[in-house]
């Protein structure tokens, strides 16, 4: 990633949008910006030490050594699984990013296969 890029990521995360959205930058439009220049920072993974899924749903996860797909729950803040109607964390591996799914591929044709 471009070194001036990197930069204005990092200033800002930093900032205090509570007082600077009163003024010229408006809070949720500067998340966004945020979130946008994660994924190009680290090509759409955004490590789980930084934050978390905002919400509920499925998303990719890595591991040190595999990718896999597990749902995010915003009551418990964890990444887990059910099974027999129980929810189950992840634990004993270190998760280390996220990425929200991709948009499923759509054909020209509608779906209907050639």
């Amino acid at each position: 990633m471009d070194i001036r890029l990197k930069e204005v990521l990092h200033n800002l995360r930093d900032y205090d949008f509570d007082i600077l959205g009163s003024y010229r930058i408006d809070a949720n439009e500067a998340q966004k910006l945020i979130s946008a220049l994660e994924e190009l920072e680290n090509g759409g993974w955004i490590l789980c030490s930084e934050r978390l899924p905002e919400e509920d749903g499925y998303y990719l996860i890595s591991y040190e050594d595999s990718v896999t797909m597990m749902r995010f729950s915003t009551s418990c803040n964890h990444f887990g699984w059910v099974r027999d109607h129980r929810w189950y964390s992840e634990t004993g591996r270190a998760l280390i990013a996220w990425m929200p799914l991709p948009t499923p591929y759509i054909t020209d044709n509608g779906g209907e296969q050639e």
